[in-house]
């Protein structure tokens, strides 16, 4: 599946079955980011976010996924790319922390149906024109984002592939 410039959240949600049951997760509010006590509070709401999303898809898909397996965050420290769920929190996350206006993500949504899932993360500011990344293989060698989303099995698109500000991956169980 990969990228897929084409497709909307609309498509997304009637592919999963979606449920109507949406949690989003606020992780930066707009204040100032630097290094200060504002930081350290945006960092907890960041790792409090990536870990709800974990938690809600393992508790909502563990019949599907058995007993003590599912999807797990340090997966992506382990290098352990079959775990596209912790791969697309973090290498989204990571373009969020590094290139965003507030240098964080904003929200994370999360959409539970009976098919699978999706999940968003949102940036405030200008957009990036995802189709040029992609193609150009821009921020040298900080792609690692692009390189996963052209790997992984899932599908992974935008609200807008020319200002993008939201970046979903489409997880069919």
């Amino acid at each position: 599946m990969v990228l897929d410039f084409e497709c909307l959240l609309s498509d997304s949600l009637d592919s999963i079955g979606f449920s109507g049951e949406k949690h989003e997760f606020l992780v930066h509010d707009g204040s100032v980011h630097e290094i200060n006590p504002q930081c350290s509070m945006m960092l907890d709401r960041y790792s409090t976010a990536l870990h709800g999303v974990v938690d809600h898809v393992n508790g909502r898909y563990s019949a599907v996924f058995g007993e003590g397996k599912g999807f797990d965050l340090l997966n992506w420290v382990r290098h352990n790319n079959y775990d596209e769920l912790a791969y697309f929190l973090s290498e989204t996350g990571n373009n969020c922390l590094n290139h965003s206006q507030n240098l964080a993500p904003h929200k994370i949504f999360l959409y539970l149906g009976s098919k699978g899932f999706v999940v968003a993360v949102e940036h405030e500011g200008e957009g990036f024109d995802a189709k040029k990344v992609d193609f150009k293989g821009i921020y040298q060698n900080e792609g690692a984002a692009f390189d996963f989303y052209r790997g992984c099995g899932s599908k992974v698109f935008f609200d807008d592939k020319n200002e993008a500000k939201v970046v979903f991956m489409e997880f069919l169980l």
